[in-house]
């Protein structure tokens, strides 16, 4: 409705208005529909990631368990009179851990990190087997289990195949 040439009604440009409140709540609704599905796919990503990260490291305490077992079964394969000093890391992922022998034939591993701990039992394919502490050494042998504790501290320890019992030696 027009009333003089190029003048609009008071009710066209209330109809005009209207609509461009309309796009301004429509462009912030579906703004705020899309942040909140960024939002969420992107904790669903970090949460993944986090999961993954804390698997590999469960993997490579596994694996670091499994060195300490390929370690014994040399000293074992490799007969009478072997001797052999091996290294081995001081914190896996900034956690500590502990390493102990069992007469058993079973290499335990704890790990700590960030108050959270892990425990594995590995297997050496060597089976039972007789573990000793060598004459001056700083590793202990724990009451009761006959485990032989490593210090992971020193970061290398030895061991001695001396017809069939392995001795295990750290210089403190």
């Amino acid at each position: 409705m027009q009333g003089k040439k190029g003048l609009k009604s008071p009710i066209s440009n209330f109809a005009c208005s209207a609509s461009k409140g309309q796009v301004a709540v429509e462009f912030f609704i579906y703004v705020g529909f899309f942040l909140l599905v960024f939002v969420v796919t992107t904790t669903v990503f970090i949460n993944e990631q986090a999961y993954e990260l804390k698997e590999k490291e469960l993997l490579f305490v596994k694996e670091t368990a499994a060195q300490f077992a390929d370690y014994v079964n040399f000293a074992i394969s490799a007969g009478d009179g072997y001797k052999g000093t091996f290294s081995f890391p001081t914190k896996i992922f900034e956690g500590d851990y502990d390493v102990k022998f069992g007469k058993n034939g079973y290499i335990y591993i704890n790990w700590t990190k960030e108050n959270e701990g892990f425990d594995y039992v590995y297997a050496t394919n060597s089976g039972d087997y007789e573990m000793a502490v060598g004459a001056g050494s700083c590793v202990q042998t724990e009451g009761g289990t006959g485990r032989v504790n490593v210090d992971e501290s020193i970061g290398e320890f030895t061991l001695i195949n001396d017809k069939g019992v392995i001795y295990i030696n750290q210089t403190c």
